[in-house]
């Protein structure tokens, strides 16, 4: 499906399936992705994810180089074989309980987020971690 810059903020997409979709600069912005599955994303830059509710879901086999997971709830999230280059995580919650698997986030900025109880299988060359 191209979604391409389409707006679904705030919207209720609990359990969604979103699959070969083209999200870029689409808008999930305060979003409830609860348990939502994203995966098979390529034509995906810069898409929004701010603030969204995302607790559960799983993000696999994905490019999505410039998006962002500003103050979002990324708790339980399952990541697995995805790029996130120059991804915004600033202010996003529940860090330390995702699931990363052959992740790859240069370049991404993490400052200030809580890292507690990190376990992080990929690569991070050039983020930003500071506290």
């Amino acid at each position: 499906a191209d979604l391409t810059a389409a707006n679904f903020s705030a919207a209720k997409l609990v359990k969604a399936d979103i699959v070969a979709a083209k999200l870029s600069r689409a808008d999930f912005s305060g979003a409830s992705l609860q348990r939502a599955t994203l995966t098979m994303l390529r034509d995906a830059a810069g898409p929004s994810f701010a603030a969204a509710d995302m607790r559960g879901a799983v993000l696999t086999d994905s490019v999505m180089p410039d998006a962002s997971f500003a103050r979002a709830d990324l708790t339980g999230v399952r990541v697995e074989d995805v790029t996130l280059e120059r991804a915004d995580f600033r202010g996003a919650v529940g860090l330390g309980s995702v699931f990363w698997l052959d992740a790859r986030l240069p370049g991404s900025n993490l400052a200030g987020t809580r890292l507690d109880g990190l376990s992080f299988d990929g690569q991070l060359q050039g983020a930003d971690l500071r506290n």
